[in-house]
């Protein structure tokens, strides 16, 4: 593996660490419940939870944004992802798209 490879590995380690901080600061100060439809999203954090509204790949700087995430269920994620999110998911990001002036 050359150096450059080595430190770009070492970088995503260290990015990947401070987004499960980051994840777990949000966890601990929330209610456990989605944004979306109100359903109790269990004890333990999972990543697939924590949903950037804008997301990382387009607006880089929001990725540690905690106005920037919102607790959701799988299906709602993954619904949101495939380009289909629910109305009030959809109410979420056009909230946020407001509050950061985008």
């Amino acid at each position: 593996m050359s150096v450059k490879q080595r430190a770009k590995n070492i970088e995503k380690i260290r990015e990947s660490r401070q987004m499960m901080q980051f994840f777990l600061e949000i966890w601990n100060e929330r209610p456990r419940y989605s944004a979306v439809s109100g359903e109790y999203l269990g004890p333990t954090p999972l990543n697939w939870m924590f949903d950037h509204l804008l997301e990382k790949s387009k607006y880089p700087h929001l990725r540690l944004e905690k106005d920037n995430i919102a607790l959701v269920t799988f299906e709602e994620h993954e619904a949101k992802t495939n380009g289909r999110p629910l109305p009030k998911h959809q109410e979420l990001i056009d909230n946020a798209k407001k509050r950061f002036n985008l």
